[in-house]
C-alpha cells in the first residue's frame, strides 16, 4: 500500500478527493492532508509519504516551491501530481522540469485519477525494484572486499552486523548456492523459511551473480552447530529450488572472523562438486588430505611418463574423498612433474590450456573432471610433442585467426577448446599446442585477457554497474570476475572505476 499526502489551500476540495474514489482499493491510503505548501514540507519530512498531489497555485509556498524544497530533504523523492484550475503551460512546462510525474486539471475526473494513480503505481514499483537491486548490490560489494580484504576483527564484525548478520555469539558456516539463471525469486524464498524454522540462526544472503549466492550461517545461542538439522534444511531448500537444478557447499564450522576467507573457499570449492562427479546435491567440505592422497601426490611426483598416464585414468572412477581442491592439486603437481621430466620442453606441455589452474578456474576451462582428463591423456600419450612442436599445417593459422576472431566476438559466451577442437575435427590438446604455438599464448589467458579489456572498457564508460559488467564480459560470479579484474589489472573493478571519477557502482 503506498502512502499518500494531499495538499491544497481550499479544504473542500481535499474532502472531495479523499470521497471521489477508494483509495484502498487501488493500492493507496491517504496518510496526510496539508493546507499549504509550508504545512506540507514539514508533514513530508515526518510521513515520507511515496506520492504527494498538491495544488500548484497556492498562498505563500506554491507547488513548485514545495517540489523544490522536498526534492532536496526527501530521498528518495516522492512521485508528485499536480493539480490546478488554471490550464497553465508555463506552469505545467516548469512542473515536469523539476520533475513531477504529472499534471491534473480541475475539476479532477474519477477516471482521469484513477488511470493517474496506475502510472504512478508503476512507476513506484519500478523504483523499489531499483533501489532493491542497488541495496542487494551494495551488500554484494561489501562482502566480496571483505573477502578480499585483510581486515582486523572487529572491522570485520562491525561490516557484517551492518549489513544485518547478528553476531552476539559467533559459530558460522558459509553455504555457497549455485543454481540455473532465474532462481532468484525461489532461492530468496526458501532462504527465508530456513531463517524462519531455525529461529536461533542469524543468516545473511548475498548473490554474487545471476546463478550463484553466499550465506552466512551464524549460530547465535551459544550451543553447538547441529550439522544434521542443517543438512535437513538445505536438503529442504534444494527439493524446493529442484527445478532450478540447485548444487550446495558447505563450509567447516569457523569461530573466529578472522577466517571467513577460508570458509567462502570451503564452501565454494564444494559448490563446484559436480565437476568431480557429474551429480548435484550438497557437498559440506573435507580437507583433501589424509594417506591415501598424500602416497597418490608422492606417487606423482615420483612418476615417469608411463605412470602419469596410468594415474590420469585411475581418476576416470574419482575415490569419492576425491573433491575438486584434491583435483586442482593433482593437476599443478602432474605439470610440475611433466616440467621435471621434459624440462627444455615444459613450455610445449601445456597440459591444462594455461598455466596450473585454481578449482574455480579448472570449472571454467573444462566443463567437467572427464573433460580434463581427456585432454590431459591426451597429451601424456603424444610424447613426441614434447619433444618436438606440433607439426604446423597449412591451414593452422587461418584455423587460429577464426579462433581469435570468435573469442572477439563472441567473448561473453562460455567458450571452450573442446567445442573449437569439435568444429575443426581435431583433439583439444593439438588444437591447444596450435594456439600458443601460434599467439604465443594459451587459449583461456587469450579469453581472460580479452574479458578484462573489455571490462575496463565498460567501466571507463560508466553506463553500467560492476554486476552488470561482470555479466556482460561473461561472467556469472562477481566474486570470481572481481579476483580476475584485479589479478590483470593489479586492482579491483569498483577501485578501478573510482579512480577514473566515476561514482556509478
Amino acid at each position: 500500500m503506498y502512502t499518500v499526502l494531499l495538499v491544497d489551500d481550499e479544504q473542500w476540495i481535499l474532502k472531495d478527493l479523499r470521497r471521489l474514489i477508494d483509495w484502498e482499493q487501488h493500492g493507496f491510503r491517504i496518510a496526510g492532508e496539508a493546507f499549504s505548501g509550508t504545512e506540507a514540507e514539514v508533514i513530508a519530512q515526518s510521513l515520507k509519504p511515496d506520492v504527494i498531489i498538491s495544488d500548484i497555485r497556492m498562498p505563500g509556498m506554491d507547488g513548485l516551491a514545495l517540489l523544490r524544497h522536498i526534492s532536496r530533504k526527501l530521498q528518495p523523492a516522492a512521485v508528485t501530481v499536480f493539480i490546478s484550475a488554471y490550464d497553465d503551460f508555463g506552469y505545467a512546462q516548469e512542473a515536469i522540469k523539476l520533475g513531477a510525474f504529472d499534471y491534473i486539471l480541475k475539476p479532477v475526473k474519477k477516471a482521469e485519477l484513477i488511470a493517474t494513480l496506475q502510472r504512478v503505481a508503476a512507476r513506484l514499483a519500478e523504483q523499489q525494484v531499483k533501489e532493491l537491486a542497488a541495496a542487494e548490490w551494495e551488500r554484494s560489494r561489501s562482502f566480496v572486499e571483505l573477502l578480499e580484504q585483510r581486515l582486523a576483527e572487529t572491522d570485520i564484525r562491525r561490516k557484517l552486523e551492518a549489513c544485518g548478520l547478528k553476531l552476539d555469539h559467533i559459530d558460522y558456516r558459509i553455504v555457497i548456492i549455485r543454481t540455473q539463471e532465474g532462481a532468484d525469486t525461489c532461492v530468496a524464498e526458501q532462504l527465508g523459511k530456513l531463517q524462519s524454522r531455525w529461529t536461533e540462526l542469524s543468516l545473511l544472503a548475498v548473490r554474487l551473480g545471476s546463478r550463484k549466492w553466499a550465506c552466512i550461517i551464524n549460530n547465535n545461542n551459544g550451543m553447538p552447530f547441529s550439522v544434521p538439522r542443517l543438512r535437513r534444511l538445505l536438503y529442504s531448500l534444494r527439493e524446493q529450488a529442484a527445478e532450478h537444478h540447485v548444487q550446495i557447499g558447505v563450509s567447516r564450522p569457523a569461530q573466529r572472523l578472522k577466517l571467513l576467507r577460508d570458509a567462502f573457499r570451503q564452501a565454494e570449492t564444494m559448490a563446484i562438486h559436480e565437476f568431480v562427479t557429474g551429480k548435484r546435491g550438497i557437498a559440506c567440505y573435507s580437507k583433501q588430505s589424509g594417506f591415501w592422497f598424500e602416497a597418490r601426490m608422492k606417487r606423482i611426483m615420483d612418476a615417469d611418463l608411463q605412470q602419469l598416464i596410468e594415474i590420469a585414468g585411475q581418476l576416470r572412477t574419482p575415490p569419492s574423498r576425491l573433491n575438486v581442491e584434491g583435483i586442482s592439486m593433482i593437476q599443478t603437481a602432474m605439470q610440475l612433474r611433466a616440467s621435471q621430466l621434459y624440462d627444455s620442453h615444459a613450455a610445449e606441455f601445456d597440459m591444462t590450456i594455461g598455466n596450473a589452474l585454481s578449482e574455480q578456474e579448472l570449472a571454467v576451462a573444462f566443463a567437467s573432471m572427464q573433460e580434463w582428463l581427456d585432454v590431459l591423456l591426451d597429451l601424456l600419450r603424444q610424447r613426441e610433442w614434447l619433444h618436438d612442436p606440433p607439426p604446423r599445417k597449412s591451414s593452422s593459422n587461418t584455423m587460429i585467426q577464426e579462433m581469435l576472431a570468435e573469442i572477439e566476438s563472441s567473448y561473453q559466451r562460455k567458450l571452450l577448446i573442446g567445442e573449437f577442437a569439435k568444429q575443426y575435427h581435431l583433439n583439444a590438446s593439438y588444437l591447444s599446442q596450435l594456439f600458443k604455438q601460434e599467439t604465443g599464448e594459451s587459449f583461456t589467458s587469450r579469453l581472460v585477457g580479452v574479458r578484462m579489456e573489455k571490462a575496463a572498457e565498460l567501466l571507463r564508460e560508466g553506463a553500467l554497474t560492476v554486476h552488470e559488467i561482470s555479466e556482460k564480459v561473461g561472467y556469472d560470479d562477481y566474486f570470481h570476475f572481481s579476483k580476475l579484474f584485479k589479478k590483470h589489472k593489479q586492482i579491483s573493478p569498483a577501485a578501478y572505476r573510482k579512480q577514473r571519477g566515476l561514482l556509478q557502482l
